[in-house]
């Protein structure tokens, strides 16, 4: 015992010390502080760095700041914000490692230009622009390779609610006073490399989602990272088209520009320039940029979007971006800190979505492993959102308000009670209460969140149809999905019958996705049903009904088909999907068995259900299958228990085979192999193209029936046919993007033989109405497309059509003219929304 005590004693007396004193040399040096304006305000997104290095953070909503270095050791603490005098500081520790600073920032000391408006009569910002816009290219291209360090910061905002509650809106649904401010909050800190000339790669290592700690954090570098250099830049998800970069090789066409003054910083003078969009209509910024003499590049800027530039879904749009040299003597500036803001309104409501991005670490020129970059752009860290409340406050470089720590500490109660089976059973007592909307418009769905479980039904203006084969059609479907972390899986069933066929139908589909890592996806079907003879079913049960309801045209065409169908798919390596499928089946022709209807147009014959010209008679067939989607280069994000595909910029290639098997009783013996490519061709202020061509051939038609051949999606009722949903997690190997014909009949050209065919639609996104003042306003759209298509023997088929689409967000109008070899030209008007009908 006196043995351990002396122990004891000799680890207090002297190893104590000794770590004490070897903590306290490696504690960083930690400086903290508040920045405030003139009047005394607080200063948020200031950049706060070590002068002459890249190590800093920013302040926060209250003008705090944290900055923690490695060495104890005066350092020069520089402050910086756009609009406002730099300020550099000389710092030094305190006995206790700490130093606190109060720093107040002056607007900028602006040197008035001594010439306002030269010879030419033009502002001197035209010429210091035109100097910006020739070292443009040398920028853009002047790193050739680099790492970062990141840091970001997203939030939401609730900034007003209307007086009156929105009638969408359930009434204990409604916000009120006590909601405003801060509702959501992010962070992650990541690692962002770049290789010339648009090589990247994010890895996210830590995140936190205030009240969602399974979630990942929505903020990505290459998101923020907008690039002034390029002559056209993307602010995502805001509009298709891009915006003009105030230096961009036209920019003078489009931008008019103000020299305000200039002054002195990192011993370069800078010029503060205004810049504003010649024209209402231009997709142009508003606001300032800072070009630094001698060098031409970009200081910094302030920079603004609003409706008039042609933005959507926000009302405005403002970039701040602030850059350092780096490397000084060859005149490299990175940014040091990027923040953008969007502000919006919808129902009366007004939000904002903010984030912030803080770069620092940079590594300039480093040398890159081969192979370091992939088509892996994105990929989280297995432990990324497990980190902890110490690490967080180790490794963040700001200050977190006391808004944001109540936040915080508020979203993590919540997700504490969001997660127990008192409240989502009480949730779901509220969801599952059946409504008269869901169950003619929507469908019914019962919710058993705790056991994460859907069951639902189809709604009633789905599952009440008519056609003149069946006459009233009840198909009821209803579904059981189970969606889990890692996987899910569904059942499905259809129970139908018709009043004048007297026919009762059903069938059942069991699907399983067993990961979201290469979607690995079985399905088993089997039944009693109908069937289209065109699989993509180029007309829907409603448009149908109406047709034969209201104008005595029955366009569908039904056959009966017992079968039992496999199907199997997976990628099998990035950008390879894959796909199997066997079915045996049994086919039977059917007939019409009512000429009802509503039209009072009695005397208007009946089409026949089968179309004419192809003999149709009971067949039984073995089919097999086989279909691949290939994306040559497609980029991707990783999450620890999913792959996010994000396309690619080439084209995506699309191969099939497809064999009529005379094996076990079945009647039927062809080979069908074809091949077909999409790619989207980006035009930039003009808009995009978009095309899609594709053909095949029965290589061997030896024995097949009108139920085998090849079908196109035709079209003759006044609707654009619109994409219909993809399988439930599956990737949808029909492409229905550009499939769809404005004005061919449904199986006129049918082939049992070989076909070529391409759809070509170019999107204008704005270039020609934008310019008409009235409907500009508006935000619609035009657009142009040909369809063509030529199956042997029938020969060719040509359609061109105009349009205008966007009109109130859904809707889209076409005009299209039909020209088939040795017929006349036909014009008819077509309909289209972005919900299908």
């Amino acid at each position: 015992m006196k043995q351990l005590l002396l122990i004891l004693a000799m680890i207090v007396l002297f190893v104590a010390p000794e770590s004490l004193r070897a903590e306290q040399t490696q504690e960083k040096f930690r400086i903290t502080g508040r920045v405030l304006d003139a009047k005394g305000e607080p200063l948020p997104f200031v950049n706060v760095y070590v002068q002459g290095t890249t190590r800093g953070t920013t302040t926060n909503n209250d003008g705090r700041f944290v900055l923690n270095l490695d060495e104890l050791a005066e350092r020069e603490i520089a402050f910086q914000f756009v609009g406002y005098q730099k300020q550099v500081v000389k710092v030094s520790p305190d006995g206790m490692a700490r130093a606190e600073v109060v720093v107040t920032l002056r607007p900028e000391n602006i040197e008035l230009p001594q010439v306002v408006i030269s010879a030419k009569g033009r502002d001197p910002a035209y010429a210091i622009i035109k100097q910006a816009q020739d070292k443009r290219r040398e920028y853009l291209n002047q790193v050739d390779a680099y790492s970062a360090e990141v840091y970001m910061k997203g939030n939401a905002r609730l900034e007003e609610i209307p007086e009156k509650r929105p009638f969408l809106i359930p009434k204990d649904a409604m916000p009120d006073s006590t909601d405003l401010g801060l509702i959501f909050l992010s962070e992650a800190v990541a690692k962002y490399h770049f290789q010339a000339p648009n090589q990247y790669k994010e890895e996210m290592i830590a995140s936190k989602v205030s009240g969602f700690s399974q979630s990942f954090s929505w903020n990505r570098a290459a998101d923020v990272l907008i690039n002034f250099y390029e002559n056209t830049v993307k602010v995502g998800g805001i509009s298709d088209r891009g915006f003009i970069s105030p230096i961009g090789a036209g920019a003078m066409l489009h931008y008019r520009y103000k020299l305000l003054g200039s002054f002195i910083d990192n011993g370069y003078t800078v010029y503060k320039i205004e810049v504003t969009p010649r024209r209402q209509i231009d997709p142009a910024f508003t606001g300032k940029i800072y070009i630094t003499d001698s060098l031409f590049n970009i200081h910094s800027l302030d920079l603004s979007l609003n409706k008039d530039a042609g933005i959507e879904f926000v009302d405005s749009v403002r970039i701040a971006q602030t850059f350092i040299p780096v490397v000084p003597e060859e005149a490299i500036w990175m940014p040091l800190s990027i923040s953008m803001r969007f502000d919006f309104s919808i129902f009366g409501f007004k939000a904002s979505l903010s984030q912030v991005a803080e770069f620092s670490g940079y590594d300039i020129g480093r040398t890159f492993e081969r192979r370091f970059f992939s088509n892996e752009t994105f990929r989280v860290g297995s432990d990324a959102n497990e980190r902890d409340t110490s690490y967080w406050g180790t490794i963040r470089p700001t200050v977190l308000t006391e808004e944001e720590i109540r936040n915080y500490e508020k979203g993590d109660s919540l997700e504490r009670v969001r997660s127990s089976r008192e409240f989502l059973d009480s949730l779901d007592r509220i969801t599952n209460k059946p409504t008269v909307t869901k169950f003619l418009l929507t469908g019914y769905e019962m919710y058993r969140r705790y056991d994460s479980i859907r069951v639902g039904i189809n709604p009633a203006i789905s599952f009440i149809q008519f056609n003149n084969v069946e006459g009233l059609v009840i198909d009821a479907e209803p579904y059981f999905r189970k969606i889990l972390r890692q996987s899910n899986y569904q059942v499905k069933a259809n129970v139908r019958y018709g009043t004048a066929s007297e026919q009762f139908y059903s069938q059942l589909a069991y699907s399983h996705l067993f990961n979201y890592k290469n979607y690995r996806r079985i399905e088993v079907q089997g039944g009693h049903y109908v069937s289209q003879f065109n699989p993509m079913e180029p007309i829907s049960p409603i448009l149908n009904t109406s047709y034969a309801l209201f104008d005595k045209r029955n366009f569908m065409r039904l056959y009966e088909k017992t079968f039992g169908r496999f199907s199997y798919q997976q990628e099998v390596v990035n950008g390879v999907f894959v796909q199997g499928a066997m079915e045996y089946a049994q086919r039977n022709p059917l007939f019409n068995n009512t000429d009802y209807t509503w039209s009072g147009k009695e005397d208007r014959q009946l089409f026949p259900n089968n179309p004419p010209g192809f003999p149709i008679e009971q067949s039984r067939a073995l089919i097999a299958e086989v279909n691949v989607r290939l994306r040559v280069k497609q980029k991707y994000e990783t999450f620890p228990h999913r792959k996010r595909m994000l396309g690619s910029s080439w084209p995506t290639i699309f191969l099939s085979y497809r064999k009529g098997v005379a094996a076990f009783d079945s009647d039927v013996n062809f080979d069908f192999v074809g091949a077909g490519i999409s790619y989207d061709l980006n035009f930039g202020m003009v808009g995009a193209t978009k095309f899609d061509v594709d053909g095949g051939a029965f290589i061997n038609n030896s024995a097949m029936q009108f139920y085998d051949y090849q079908h196109f999606n035709g079209n003759q009722t006044g609707f654009i046919n619109m994409p219909p949903p993809s399988p439930f997690f599956a990737v949808d190997f029909s492409r229905p993007r550009l499939n769809n014909f404005h004005t061919l009949d449904y199986y006129a050209l049918s082939t049992n033989r070989a076909f070529v065919k391409f759809h070509v639609q170019h999107h204008f996104k704005g270039f020609i109405l934008n310019k008409l003042p009235l409907i500009r306003r508006l935000q619609w759209q035009t657009l142009v497309g040909t369809n063509f298509l030529y199956s042997q023997p029938m020969g060719d088929y040509t359609e061109l059509y105009v349009g205008i689409e966007n009109i109130l967000k859904v809707l889209r109008v076409d005009f299209a003219a039909q020209y088939q070899s040795g017929e006349r030209i036909v014009p008819v008007m077509r309909i289209g929304t972005s919900i299908g009908l």
